[in-house]
């Protein structure tokens, strides 16, 4: 069963009491769809969707459920965590309430304003209930001074930490430091790297190349030498 209801901003701001959140959403059409006894209602066109703790915008997203409700959308998507002070952009995301699970891919783009992290890959999921964020392919991380480069990070936002793995490479100013594993505490700038590790540091006087690779185990500091 399919029923469509067209026209230009016929949704405007209309109020739904979804799960814990009340969510208010506007756009230019909508269309809701039976799947199995459950109503899924998809809002297309400059779509906005309003929470206490969320501002989500998109081209078109799909909500499905009333209680505890999932939301997916694609397009120029954009969503805004209130509580977290996140700012994330992608091409596809979804988000599921009762999990609290936001997912997004493509060309990902995050920004953690309270710790000033800046986060690029093809695919992240922040995990709300742990505060953690997952990124994999092609992730690139920016914070001050450090720059970090790797295929998987994990990046636990209560602890300020990084773990990188799949080539993780770490620049600090002039400095690069290379593992098998990389874990940077943003905090300290504490670098602390397992496995096959490699390195270089530039001191103030002259270039100075640590030799590579070194020994396999595990070698942590500042990055300050």
């Amino acid at each position: 069963m399919k029923t469509r209801i067209g026209g230009i901003l016929i949704i405007l701001m209309a109020c739904l009491p979804l799960a814990a959140e009340t969510y208010s959403f506007s756009g230019d059409r909508s269309f809701s769809v039976m799947r199995e006894g459950e109503e899924v209602t998809t809002i297309e066109g400059n779509v906005i969707i309003l929470s206490e703790s969320k501002e989500i915008y998109a081209d078109s997203i799909a909500i499905q459920g009333m209680e505890d409700p999932d939301f997916s959308g694609k397009g120029e998507v954009r969503v805004v965590d209130l509580q977290r002070s996140l700012e994330l952009k992608s091409r596809e995301f979804s988000y599921s309430s009762s999990a609290e699970v936001l997912r997004a891919r493509g060309d990902v783009r995050m920004e953690d304003g309270e710790n000033g992290l800046f986060i690029r890959c093809q695919i992240l999921n922040v995990l709300e209930k742990k505060d953690q964020v997952t990124m994999e392919i092609g992730v690139r991380l920016f914070k001050d001074d450090i720059i970090c480069r790797s295929q998987y990070a994990l990046y636990i936002r209560e602890e300020n930490l990084l773990e990188l793995t799949g080539f993780p490479v770490v620049y600090k100013g002039d400095d690069q430091y290379r593992a098998d594993r990389i874990r940077v505490n943003l905090e300290t700038d504490e670098i602390t790297m397992t496995g096959r590790i490699e390195g270089s540091l530039l001191s103030s006087g002259k270039d100075e190349t640590a030799p590579a690779p070194a020994p396999k185990g595990e070698v942590s500091g500042s990055g300050n030498e």
